[in-house]
Parts: C-alpha cells; structure tokens; sequence
C-alpha cells in the first residue's frame, strides 16, 4: 500500500529537527579516592553469602568474610557483616 504524496505527509519529511531539552549529561563528579582522614573512617558493610536455594553452597566465603573484617577493622571503618541475607534484607540493611 502506497502513501498518497500530500502536503501533511511531506510536512513530517521536511519539518525542523530540534534538539530534545533535557538530555544535557549530568554533572555529578565522584572522587576517585575516599578521605581516610576522619575517624571513624565510615561504615563497611560485608555481605556473605554462601548458602542459596538453587545453587551449590560456596565453600570458602567465612574465611573471605573474617579477612575482609580484619582488613576493614584495620583501616578504622565500622564493620557490619551479613551472611545469607536475601535481597529484600540486603535492600533493608543499606536503607538504614
């Protein structure tokens, strides 16, 4: 099926292309360092998972755990660990 060559059909064709306000990039900038000045430093929080429903358990994650806490521990960050949590309690925890 032809399209009839009329003055609206053309006018589609010839109209102006202007830009789309709004799609300007945005200027949030991030550091590419964290200030280890202050202490407390922060929070870390580490999220272990080692059990799941419907896949093998992951062997070796506890001692992955306890040295990432010691590490955190070490740099003066407060450290909460988490294990097995599901995403609704992961979502939880961070919005705290």
């Amino acid at each position: 099926m032809a399209v009839a060559d009329t003055p609206s059909s053309n006018y589609v064709f010839r109209s102006k292309k202007r830009p789309i306000r709004g799609n300007e990039p945005s200027t949030i900038h991030f550091d590419l360092s964290y200030d280890m000045q202050h202490h407390p430093r922060g929070y870390a929080h580490i999220f272990n998972n080692e059990r799941f429903h419907t896949m093998c358990d992951r062997k070796g994650t506890r001692k992955d755990r306890d040295n990432l806490k010691e590490t955190f521990t070490n740099l003066g960050f407060r450290v909460r660990v988490h294990d097995d949590c599901t995403a609704s309690e992961i979502r939880d925890i961070l919005l705290e």
